[in-house]
């Protein structure tokens, strides 16, 4: 004999959460631009930090996350030749709009000096000079010296016996 419950908790659960005032989790976006000396800056890495989720920025500077739910957030920012700036968000039921300012931070280079240019001599020709293949073989053939020119005959290979 099989017995049947008319018992379904579902509608029960679902008319306390609403007798409580809980709400169920709705995503929101955020989104927001990316500016660098008042201009948008594309290629930006953009990183809510809590979710571990990135974006790049776009040709406009702007990006977009959905599927965000409400919260507080730290938001990282960062791109070769600015410095990175982290800021933070609350986002709402309404969703939240971010807008931050890169400054640039130039890149040091420790330890390399840029000579100020100078032709080689060899570069140099003549005023109506014509560089043509037997004049550059000739170069050629002063700047190295000479090597012997490989045999074009094969040797045949050793014979095995096994």
């Amino acid at each position: 004999m099989t017995r049947t419950s008319s018992f379904r908790p579902g509608p029960a659960v679902a008319l306390l959460a609403l007798a409580l005032g809980v709400r169920p989790a709705v995503a929101q976006t955020l989104s927001g631009t990316v500016r660098g000396d008042g201009r948008p800056v594309a290629g930006a890495e953009v990183r809510l930090l809590e979710l571990d989720r990135a974006q790049r920025t776009g040709a406009e500077g702007t990006f977009l996350f959905a599927g965000v739910p409400a919260a507080t957030y730290r938001v990282f920012v960062a791109l070769l030749g600015y410095a990175p700036v982290t800021d933070t968000v609350r986002v709402s039921a309404a969703g939240a709009r971010l807008d931050v300012a890169l400054t640039l931070s130039p890149i040091p280079v420790a330890g390399v000096a840029h000579p100020p240019y100078a032709p080689s001599p060899r570069s140099v020709r003549a005023p109506g000079a014509a560089c043509t293949p037997a004049r550059r073989t000739a170069a050629r053939a002063a700047r190295s010296p000479r090597r012997p020119r490989r045999s074009r005959t094969r040797t045949p290979p050793r014979q095995r016996f096994y």
